[in-house]
């Protein structure tokens, strides 16, 4: 898993030293990471993005005018909100411009169908129930 992970942060800093914009036309643009993984495992894995890998690369990513702000639900779910966790998540998955899965061991839960509203930003969802 650690591996898969390098591989994808290594081509995502690649990317960034890569983009090369004349100095003229340079505004700051923030990219959403959503970092989607069972709740009750995957705390250390999550910890090492949060505190190593995210301020490494809006180091990187700085200098090309690219704000890294990662989405990261273990704290932003309240107890009230709590029933409609999968609705929160999937509308920060759909504001999000990359999403980064950490898988493992643990299968998590298979949550009952979400009773999403009828809006344009979910209609993948919808894609994906008639497969």
């Amino acid at each position: 898993m650690f591996y898969i992970l390098r591989c994808f942060f290594s081509s995502l800093f690649l990317l960034i030293s890569l983009t090369v914009v004349p100095p003229s036309i340079l505004r700051w643009q923030g990219v959403r990471v959503f970092i989607s993984s069972t709740f009750r495992d995957m705390h250390s894995e999550r910890d090492i993005l949060v505190r190593s890998v995210f301020p490494e690369l809006r180091r990187r990513a700085a200098p090309h005018c690219l704000y890294l702000q990662e989405v990261e639900l273990r704290w932003g779910v309240t107890e009230e909100e709590s029933e409609r966790a999968s609705e929160l998540c999937l509308s920060e998955v759909c504001r999000s411009q990359m999403l980064v899965g950490i898988l493992g061991e643990r299968y998590g839960q298979v949550p009952p169908k979400p009773d999403l509203p009828d809006l344009p930003q979910y209609s993948w969802v919808r894609l994906m129930e008639q497969t």
